[in-house]
């Protein structure tokens, strides 16, 4: 048992060690994409979602990469002057080099020598015991949120024939590629588009009885957008990643950013199949009074987020000189993609500013 908490607080204290090494390459890269998404009009929503998950690749592969590429060698043998040499009698006295006054008048503080060999005890091995609660926490979140849906998926029934009319008119007029179908649910009062094996969306039955068709019409093109960009998927492999990397902040808050604008791109993709964003925003609006609070419904994507959520999304909807374009600009990633690349490889090959010089702790 002690050889095995050894063997975990090592392999834990080269993981610290490496993401501690690459954390401003991180920083550097999330807040470069931050400023450039935030004050560019000309990058759409899905350009700057495929952004985004660019940087979150960068953030999982950067600590990778420099560990691999820092792997700790064994060290060499250091040359020994000619009086040691073998066979040499002679031994040279070391007489130490004489300190003048001006090498004691050192200033109080003074900032350690790098790289800076942290000897990190037990810290990585308690740190390794956080991050699996989290882990372990977020795995359950995600499991139960799956069987939830399949049963809402399972329980809900068809929608009247008149929507499922509306329902295929918009399919075959956007192009999704995937089965889809339209079902009702009493369990809910947010619209959720459930995809994986058999993608469906479900509407709830207050907004069917509450709302006008043009309403409907545009909850319904929402939802269609995150079955047609395949956000069942790519939103699960975020929840994922929320649980692997619940201990790393940065990639936190790039997965924060993947959520909203996974949203606001299917705001655009609404907006460029009817050309009508303030008639789309004037929907959100009157869909708040339906919104639920989005309970067990981590796996699901909809129309109705979060109330701040939802406040942002109407005030870019009507903002005025926005790109609505439904598809990712391939321009906008070459460069983008081109950047990261550059600056993962300056990553690998800087020095290192901390490294581990930690011998084997005793047990307790």
């Amino acid at each position: 048992m002690t050889e095995l908490l050894q063997l975990i607080n090592d392999a834990a204290t080269a993981a610290l060690i490496a993401w501690l090494n690459t954390i401003w390459a991180a920083v550097t890269a999330a807040a470069a994409v931050f400023a450039c998404t935030s004050r560019s009009r000309r990058l759409n929503a899905a350009t700057r979602h495929a952004l985004w998950w660019a940087v979150a690749a960068f953030v999982i592969t950067v600590p990778l990469l420099y560990g691999t590429a820092n792997r700790a060698k064994p060290p060499q043998p250091a040359e020994l002057p000619a009086s040691m040499a073998a066979g040499s009698d002679a031994v040279t006295p070391v007489v130490p080099a004489p300190v003048s006054a001006a090498a004691d008048s050192r200033p109080l503080l003074l900032l350690p020598a790098l790289p800076w060999d942290w000897n990190a005890g037990r810290v990585p091995l308690a740190m390794f015991g956080v991050w699996l609660v989290l882990f372990t926490v977020q795995m359950v979140r995600v499991a139960s949120s799956y069987r939830w849906l399949g049963r809402l998926k399972r329980e809900a029934r068809a929608a009247p024939a008149r929507l499922r009319g509306e329902f295929d008119e918009w399919v075959l007029a956007t192009a999704v590629r995937r089965p889809v179908r339209l079902l009702v649910s009493d369990a809910i009062e947010s619209p959720v588009a459930v995809g994986f094996r058999d993608a469906a969306v479900i509407l709830p039955a207050s907004i069917v009885d509450g709302l006008e068709q043009q309403d409907i019409d545009h909850v319904l093109l929402h939802e269609l957008a995150h079955i047609a960009r395949r956000d069942d998927w790519t939103n699960l492999l975020a929840r994922l990643l929320t649980g692997a990397l619940a201990m790393n902040p940065v990639a936190l808050f790039v997965l924060r950013r993947i959520d909203r604008e996974r949203e606001i791109a299917c705001d655009d993709w609404v907006v460029a199949a009817t050309g009508a964003a303030r008639e789309y925003a004037a929907s959100l609006s009157r869909l708040i009074e339906f919104r639920l609070a989005r309970r067990r419904m981590l796996l699901a994507s909809g129309v109705a987020g979060r109330g701040t959520q939802i406040s942002d999304r109407i005030s870019l909807l009507l903002e005025s000189g926005r790109d609505f374009a439904g598809r990712m600009s391939p321009v906008g990633m070459g460069g983008a993609l081109l950047a990261l690349t550059i600056l993962l490889a300056v990553c690998t090959v800087a020095p290192p500013w901390i490294v581990s010089g930690q011998e084997a702790v005793p047990a307790a």
